[in-house]
């Protein structure tokens, strides 16, 4: 079987789009797995919900989801904060309805384990090999026999056997060993925060035992334009040709820096 795998959507439709497009284009049918904050400072919520919906998608709930829900104390930024609120105001009930159903873990047809951030706390980022080997020594022992964990969080596409976290660049193809157990972070869909500025999504192929990353470019103007209408607009929604105007003129050094938009090293 093959899954699509999604995190980190943030009510961009645009991009959740781009993806599905991508994704059926080249490989037909799949099933969608989505490792949560489907909303959360993009402007389509409803919409990004009513596609995950139609697609028959298992998900769970993210950070942002269940901050929305006023099920955990708001833990963001000032712009995240307003972007709660802003969501809050505008899901109708069905969207609502929807995402109080979202489990925070949850397993997926024997195969996977599909989380946020870590299996206890979908507010915690994964980001070094300690992490994920915690993480991986957790899923033995609430999950056994279940040896691939995928998650989100970080927006930063991750692939991390035996917990050794290494970065996911686009077109890599990685296979899985029987015996070694694996970390999976698709990257984030509708916010990416590098310097790359595309949609990332991986496809997990069950049968070969691979995982894909991938990433589409989608259209940011219709996406800005609607994120200024809401008044949602951010630092990191800013595009990266106004932040090299403003470096310019500022004479500020480490502009990527400053907004960790700077990749990885491998």
């Amino acid at each position: 079987m093959r899954w699509l795998l999604l995190s980190d959507l943030h009510a961009n439709l645009e991009a959740l789009e781009a993806v599905l497009r991508d994704a059926e284009a080249r490989w037909g049918s799949l099933r969608v797995a989505c490792a949560g904050d489907v909303v959360g400072f993009g402007p389509s919520p409803n919409e990004c919900i009513a596609l995950l919906r139609e697609r028959d998608a298992l998900c769970v709930a993210g950070n942002h989801d269940l901050m929305v829900l006023e099920r955990i104390a708001p833990r963001c930024t000032p712009d995240g904060l307003r972007a709660v609120e802003w969501t809050r105001a505008r899901l109708d009930r069905s969207s609502r309805e929807w995402l109080a159903t979202l489990p925070t873990a949850r397993e997926v047809s024997g195969s996977f384990v599909l989380c946020h951030g870590a299996l206890e706390d979908p507010d915690h980022y994964i980001v070094d090999d300690a992490d994920a080997q915690a993480q991986l020594s957790r899923l033995e022992a609430c999950y056994p026999g279940i040896g691939l964990m995928v998650c989100g969080h970080t927006h930063r596409a991750v692939w991390a056997p035996a917990g050794r976290v290494r970065r996911a660049n686009a077109g890599a193809c990685f296979s899985m060993a029987p015996s070694v157990p694996a970390l999976v972070n698709p990257g984030s869909v509708g916010q990416s925060r590098t310097l790359e500025r595309s949609a990332r999504y991986a496809v997990l192929d069950t049968a070969a035992g691979t995982v894909e990353y991938c990433a589409v470019a989608y259209d940011h103007a219709a996406c800005a334009r609607k994120i200024r209408a809401a008044g949602l607009e951010t630092k990191l929604y800013v595009t990266l040709g106004a932040l090299l105007r403003r470096r310019i003129r500022r004479g500020v050094g480490r502009t990527a820096e400053w907004l960790s938009l700077r990749p990885q090293s491998p």
